[in-house]
């Protein structure tokens, strides 16, 4: 006899194909190193699979995001899928980002010529009032982290601000001369 499938009448002798899937297993989603860093720097993530993975930030699938790792560069919720057969497995857990902001980048200011004689002084001020840390040629100066540094040794002086997060900037170089 002849039954409807569908919009064609098919007879019992007729093969009817029916593609169905069983879902992949879940992946797991692991972070390499800090979830927390600074905007300019990453974290790779890794799905639990090796073979052909589909990325997410926020539920939204990243476009070309295909491999088993990924560099994660900005703040979100990253997750992963599976495709195994044409078939794709539910989303993985979330890793949640966090890329944090950069301070501004500080700028040394002077009250007094950067030009004095032997014996005199200037002072150095920072744009910022919080986490200085001031540099004589490259060099760390021990317990210079106030906002004001009274100078009176030539050289090249910069100033590295951090902020809350541990995210860091650092100003141009003020040449000073004695």
């Amino acid at each position: 006899g002849a039954f409807v499938l569908g919009d064609s009448i098919r007879t019992a002798s007729d093969t009817v194909y029916q593609q169905f899937c069983i879902n992949p297993v879940k992946p797991t989603v692991s972070a390499k190193s800090a979830i927390s860093f600074c905007v300019g720097d990453s974290v790779q993530l890794a799905s639990s699979f090796k073979g052909s993975n589909q990325w997410y930030l926020n539920s939204i699938s990243i476009l070309g995001a295909a491999d088993s790792l990924l560099f994660a560069k900005q703040t979100g919720a990253f997750q992963a899928s599976y495709l195994f057969d044409g078939c794709k497995s539910v989303l993985s857990n979330a890793i949640n980002i966090t890329a944090n902001a950069l301070p501004t980048i500080p700028v040394i200011s002077n009250n007094r010529p950067l030009s004095f004689a032997v014996g005199d002084s200037t002072v150095l001020t920072s744009s910022s009032s919080l986490g200085n840390q001031w540099y004589l040629g490259g060099v760390l100066i021990t317990g210079a982290t106030s906002q004001n540094l009274t100078v009176k040794i030539a050289g090249s002086y910069t100033l590295k601000v951090t902020n809350a997060s541990g995210c860091s900037a650092t100003s141009t170089a003020v040449v000073v001369t004695a």
